[in-house]
């Protein structure tokens, strides 16, 4: 299983080469992440890449049997746990809510 998480600082060659994995080996997971910056704009992608660099809560996928970003800290809702566990889901992506009109998630 590959885990793409670090509690160290990354160099930009460690983080591209990481969002390389992703293009080649998760194409589900990239095609989330193009989907969402279709919506959301620039900002997917800075959530990926802090999600990558280690920080918590901003982006983790999942895809068969690889890893990428940082799982989230904060407690994920019942309902999204169940439902990963009750059908063994071979993808998941996870981001985080989006910014209210005050600043806040």
């Amino acid at each position: 299983m590959d885990i793409m998480t670090s509690d160290q600082a990354m160099t930009v060659a460690e983080v591209n080469a990481r969002l390389g994995f992703i293009k080649d080996r998760m194409p589900r997971t990239y095609r989330a992440i193009q989907e969402k910056a279709a919506v959301v704009g620039k900002e997917a992608y800075a959530l990926v890449r802090r999600g990558i660099r280690g920080e918590p809560n901003c982006f983790f996928a999942c895809e068969r049997d690889h890893k990428a970003g940082t799982p989230w800290d904060a407690a994920v809702p019942t309902d999204v746990a169940r439902l990963v566990e009750r059908y063994g889901m071979t993808f998941v992506c996870m981001w985080p809510e989006p910014k209210g009109t005050d600043g806040t998630h």
